[in-house]
């Protein structure tokens, strides 16, 4: 009976391996993945070459960023923007809210990971190491990388995303950092530079759209469906092109940037840093696996109801946590004078790792879900 018992479990033990098997092959040979991955790589690649080889002037990282934030002098700041904005040209879906609370949930939990790991390091620095943990380049890296794979589908629900990255990026990393108390006084500039930044403009008005679609009568048909007049994507396709090329140039430009900022930076020192290793591991490698066991939890929970995830949402919100170190956070640090030579090697290092990380995470989740 035993013998009969064990030879069961194998051949079911198996046919689970080899079922995971063909999964784990049918990722790798998705040709939206390796292109995303491929994409990624080239373009950041071209970027660090072209500013090591000093064919690009120290001016043009200048120019390469007021390109994509600045297509006209009296519309500042349009390509992300408008990014966002096409993410909730979609069918009203109530998951993306649960998007929404999840992803809120976990930047709270990072931080608060990242404040037990670093218990014992001095609040200053202390703070510096919980924001790189917690805080990755999701709006130029993990968010174009799952457009490339998935497509738009994905963009509505990772708009949520970006919507809590931005609060906590602006609001706490922005106080942790700069070692200013946070009052009455400095809540208002704070919230100002939060939620009137052209991004969040972007999603808040696309999230209004979005939000519309419940009350204004979906009485135009277009191809046998009906639809709202602000679904733009269906009524005004001119117009829906327009914004949709906008938005396609913050893909390869900021993954250029990237690049051109990673080529800035100390390489040596970057390599002989033992502490950006350990902060760039922990950024790509346990976040996200953070991250990844508070998302199996969350479909454990919502498993019959309407916040339940997609896999390739799913798949998306790992990416971006798994994103490397925010250039925003690189920003602050240099500003204020709090560990800017740390954050500096914790980006190149992290971008570097992530290149591996990144992929790894899309045939794991792909495995679970």
């Amino acid at each position: 009976f035993h013998y009969k018992l064990r030879l069961f479990y194998g051949h079911y033990l198996t046919i689970i391996i080899k079922n995971k098997m063909e999964e784990i092959k049918l990722v790798l040979t998705n040709q939206n993945f390796i292109s995303a991955i491929l994409l990624t790589i080239c373009l950041i690649f071209i970027g660090f070459i072209l500013t090591r080889t000093k064919i690009i002037p120290h001016e043009a990282e200048k120019v390469l960023t007021s390109i994509i934030k600045m297509l006209h002098p009296f519309m500042p700041y349009v390509t992300f923007p408008c990014l966002a904005f096409i993410g909730f040209l979609s069918d009203f879906d109530i998951s993306q809210f649960g998007v929404l609370i999840l992803s809120f949930i976990c930047f709270l939990i990072l931080f608060l990971i990242g404040k037990l790991i670093f218990i014992k390091v001095n609040k200053q620095s202390q703070n510096v190491y919980r924001v790189l943990f917690a805080m990755g380049q999701i709006t130029l890296f993990g968010l174009p990388i799952s457009q490339t794979i998935y497509g738009e589908k994905v963009l509505a629900s990772l708009s949520m995303v970006v919507f809590s990255f931005r609060l906590f990026l602006y609001i706490y990393s922005f106080f942790l950092i700069s070692k200013i108390e946070f009052n009455k006084d400095n809540i208002k500039p704070s919230l100002k530079k939060t939620f009137l930044n052209p991004v969040m403009i972007g999603m808040i008005i696309g999230l209004l759209f979005y939000l519309l679609q419940l009350i204004i009568p979906n009485n135009i048909e277009i191809d046998g469906n009906y639809y709202a007049f602000i679904r733009i994507d269906k009524t005004l396709p001119w117009l829906y092109k327009i914004i949709s090329t906008i938005a396609s140039l913050a893909s390869p430009l900021g993954m250029l940037l990237v690049g051109i900022t990673l080529g800035r930076l100390d390489i040596k020192s970057a390599f002989n840093n033992k502490l950006a290793y350990i902060l760039s591991i922990l950024r790509s490698f346990i976040a996200p696996l953070i991250v990844l066991a508070i998302c199996l939890i969350w479909q454990l929970i919502f498993k019959n109801s309407s916040f339940v995830l997609d896999s390739d949402i799913i798949c998306s919100i790992i990416i971006c946590f798994a994103s490397p170190a925010s250039v925003v956070v690189n920003a602050y640090c240099v500003q204020y004078e709090n560990e800017a030579i740390l954050s500096s090697d914790v980006i190149l290092l992290s971008t570097i790792i992530s290149i591996i990380s990144v992929p790894l995470f899309v045939i794991f989740v792909n495995l679970i879900f």
